[in-house]
């Protein structure tokens, strides 16, 4: 999926449970965005734009549009996450010896 400002606020709609549209200039605060659905929302981002977001990200971007703005340089200076390769890394991490 190709980042930018309408599929980040399409994203933060669905994870803010906001009907209709998201400004992609509207501050995410004014939406709702709380701690559960700030982690919510970065998983979503994850998964939607196929990389790893710092843990702080949602709390440095005011808007989608800044959001996307930082997911798209942080697509170009890592690498693409493969989705069975983060669940098998996550899994080992979560079994204990």
């Amino acid at each position: 999926m190709t980042v930018t400002p309408s599929a980040v606020a399409s994203v933060a709609a669905r994870c803010l449970r906001t009907p209709g549209s998201v400004d992609p200039d509207m501050p995410l605060a004014l939406l709702g965005l709380d701690s559960l659905s700030t982690i919510e929302m970065a998983v979503e981002l994850e998964e939607a734009f196929g990389c790893e977001l710092p843990a702080d990200v949602l709390t440095e971007c005011v808007d989608a549009r800044s959001l996307a703005s930082l997911i798209s340089s942080l697509r170009g200076s890592k690498p693409v996450i493969d989705r069975d390769e983060a669940f098998d890394a996550m899994l080992a991490d979560a079994l204990l010896p």
